[in-house]
């Protein structure tokens, strides 16, 4: 996931997503940001799960995988 400064369209940083975050058949998309709390969060539409993104310190999370919710 890239971050990009809309003012001048510059890449600022670049979030790698190992497969502990995003395995083989994953399919990320539909993000949100919390810019409050600076977290982003995709949908995994492939495996089906969240993975929440601190924007600050760039480490990610997988959460609900395998939920029936």
């Amino acid at each position: 996931m890239l971050q990009v400064d809309l003012t001048n369209d510059a890449v600022v940083r670049t979030f790698r997503f190992g497969s502990e975050i995003a395995p083989r058949n994953s399919y990320l998309n539909d993000v949100r940001i919390d810019t409050q709390r600076e977290f982003a969060f995709m949908t995994d539409s492939g495996d089906g799960a969240l993975v929440v993104l601190n924007l600050k310190t760039g480490k990610a999370r997988r959460v609900l995988q395998n939920h029936p919710s």
